[in-house]
């Protein structure tokens, strides 16, 4: 299919897909909402690989639930894998600009009162094994 008009629907060749270029956002009428436990379709494979070729060697250390969160999460724009691959990309360096993923490894690196924070705010799995 032919990708969307709009401002910056087609990138010169080896560009990457950038948020400010992206054509307007309009649910596209083929969108339907997938259960997340649903293994990727093939059209979601295809946006994964058009990701990758963006991306390149950065691919292989991207979690898979953040890679499907994107991939799922623009799955109505019209301009789908352009659209995950942008926003994906301005997540990634966020991450690293507030340095994320050192929080993992430097607890130290936490704010302040993030214990009060977590016992107030409790998130996670449901339910007990």
């Amino acid at each position: 299919a032919a990708p969307a008009a709009g401002k910056g629907s087609s990138d010169a060749a080896g560009s990457r897909p950038t948020v400010e270029g992206l054509a307007p956002e309009v649910i596209k009428a083929s969108y339907r909402v997938r259960d997340e436990w649903e293994p990727l379709q093939e059209d979601e494979l295809k946006v994964v690989r058009s990701i990758k070729g963006w991306l390149g060697p950065e691919f292989g250390e991207l979690p898979v639930d953040l890679l499907v969160s994107f991939v799922r999460g623009y799955a109505y724009h019209p301009e789908w894998a352009r659209a995950s691959f942008a926003y994906l990309e301005r997540g990634l360096l966020w991450r690293k600009k507030v340095s994320a993923d050192l929080l993992v490894i430097q607890p130290e690196r936490m704010p302040p009162n993030r214990a009060q924070f977590e016992a107030l705010v409790q998130a996670g799995p449901i339910g007990f094994e």
